[in-house]
């Protein structure tokens, strides 16, 4: 896996290299008829690695981390598919996989929850540069919970609200969403009540066809406890290797902040197809 890493990233640092020298204009601005096409009204957001769009769009995206956890491993891909039927409102498919590795334990590969979401943007504020969002995630219960992966009983349902702001060369995206299980046992709602999570990108746009970024991100486990609290950042860059700029690649990394943690590092990737 170590190695799969190292070699994904040597193509997309090739990849940014010839990019960086190519091009000119802003990526994911506005447009009247020229560059990507699947530009917004008034307003488009810049894509983080982490951190989801409030923005709805016609896209297919490919999500790629490896994370060392000192004990073990994980590997993760999802393929994820959305579709806006106007450009307030959109579906997403994502269908996760995960091959999770503890030491001494032997490499074990299986689908990670499936999570279908439903988003709803307004672009009342784009003179501003601002478009807020709001909407439901809802995670269903194809893992393999014995093995690490996912679980194989729990449904939860994940309402959010998203935002974007667009200040010159600085793009801001920020998500809030809280994780509500149902269909635990006795011994999990014990544990584990409610979760928050949190998401802040800030996007640079460096050069035309390239953005520097850094995002802060967490998880907040609620129970009968005192709950558990992770924090991340994760910088990383996003480019765009066609004029048209309808394909986003992206490539970062994610520390943790705090002692409470799910890894000590992570490798991320990430590939999005404008349709």
């Amino acid at each position: 896996m170590r190695k799969l890493t190292l070699l994904w990233g040597l193509i997309l640092l090739r990849l940014l290299g010839a990019t960086a020298r190519a091009g000119d204009g802003q990526a994911h601005q506005p447009t009247d008829g020229e560059g990507h096409a699947h530009a917004h009204p008034r307003i488009d957001v810049a894509h983080a690695i982490v951190t989801e769009s409030p923005v709805p769009e016609t896209e297919i995206q490919f999500r790629y981390s490896f994370a060392d956890a000192g004990d073990g491993t994980e590997l993760a891909l999802s393929n994820a598919i959305e579709y806006a039927f106007v450009p307030t409102f959109s579906l997403e498919l994502a269908v996760p996989y995960a091959v999770v590795d503890p030491d001494g334990g032997g490499p074990f590969g299986h689908f990670d929850n499936v999570e279908v979401t439903a988003k709803f943007a307004t672009y009342a504020f784009a003179d501003e540069g601002f478009i807020p969002a709001a909407g439901l995630a809802v995670s269903f219960p194809t893992g393999r919970e014995e093995r690490g992966v996912g679980s194989d009983h729990i449904v939860e349902l994940e309402p959010f609200v998203r935002a974007g702001l667009v200040r010159g060369p600085f793009h801001l995206v920020g998500q809030v969403g809280v994780g509500i299980p149902l269909n635990q046992t006795h011994g999990e709602r014990d544990e584990q009540d409610f979760t928050l999570g949190y998401n802040a990108a800030v996007i640079y746009h460096a050069m035309p066809k390239l953005q520097a970024l850094v995002e802060l991100h967490g998880e907040s486990v609620f129970g009968d406890g005192d709950g558990e609290h992770a924090f991340y950042v994760s910088p990383g860059v996003t480019f765009q290797p066609f004029a048209d700029k309808s394909i986003n690649l992206g490539v970062g990394v994610s520390l943790p902040l705090t002692d409470e943690r799910d890894f000590d590092y992570a490798v991320n990737l990430l590939a999005i197809f404008h349709l």
